[in-house]
């Protein structure tokens, strides 16, 4: 017989509960993911780092996307910065102004922060899609293409 091992169920799946985030928001008010409300019926979370060119490309690509006031009734965006350097922070301070309409937080840890490992993130950029009233997840998309054809 073999032994047993502690073999932990995977919970970052389709369906499942989206992990609680806590962290501090630009405006220095504490964001938390299970009290946020919105009047889109889903919300996209947006791992990203400004200066990853791989996430320059997703942004580019998802900002106009997002804007487009049908989809802004459907989705709405929260992103989660993952810059730690200096010069990363610097470079996210000034992309965010660029990004009008977006939650924007940043875990100061990067990747070995709690929400990056809650989220099992470790490179960018990571998009999961969750229905908003429940923070169930609906969809963990690997490019804007799979999340349009996977928007309810």
């Amino acid at each position: 017989m073999l032994p047993t091992r502690n073999y932990k169920e995977p919970t970052l799946v389709k369906g499942s509960k989206a992990p609680d985030i806590l962290l501090e928001g630009t405006d220095s008010s504490m964001f938390e993911l299970n009290n946020y409300k919105t009047s889109s019926k889903y919300i996209l979370l947006l791992f990203w780092s400004a200066e990853c060119p791989h996430c320059q490309e997703t942004v580019d690509a998802l900002y106009p996307w997002q804007n487009q006031p049908e989809i802004q009734k459907k989705v709405s965006v929260i992103a989660i910065s993952l810059d730690e350097t200096e010069t990363e922070v610097k470079a996210w301070n000034q992309k965010i102004k660029d990004l009008a309409g977006w939650k924007h937080l940043r875990a100061a840890e990067g990747v070995r922060s709690k929400v990056a490992s809650d989220y099992f993130v470790l490179s960018t950029p990571v998009m999961i899609l969750l229905n908003e009233k429940t923070k169930e997840i609906i969809s963990l998309p690997s490019s804007l293409a799979q999340l349009k054809a996977e928007l309810p």
